[in-house]
């Protein structure tokens, strides 16, 4: 499988918000995307964008830990478990 590059912004919110050594920053996500600190425009292609790492699984558990650091997701499976979790706490009123 040919790896791709991980599009922005769903890389910088990534490397932001779920860092290994900032990884409370997650809590803040969700806060930061409905007060407007980070803009409508890239909160909508950052849900795009995460929408379409889940249902393709287009990240890769090495990818995410070059990214975040995070070494806890191993396999794609447990990533894609992340991922819907991270989606349930940014997006907590939409459904996957």
């Amino acid at each position: 499988m040919i790896q791709s590059k991980i599009p922005e912004p769903l890389s910088t919110i990534l490397s932001t918000y779920c860092d290994v050594n900032a990884i409370e920053m997650v809590d803040y996500l969700h806060d930061d995307i409905k007060n407007n600190k980070i803009s409508p425009d890239k909160a909508k292609l950052f849900r795009q964008q995460l929408l379409d790492a889940i249902e393709n699984k287009t990240i890769t558990p090495d990818q995410y830990k070059a990214l975040t650091g995070e070494n806890e997701y191993t396999t794609q499976e447990a990533l894609q478990d992340w991922f819907c979790e991270l989606w349930s706490i940014v997006f907590p009123d939409q459904k996957l």
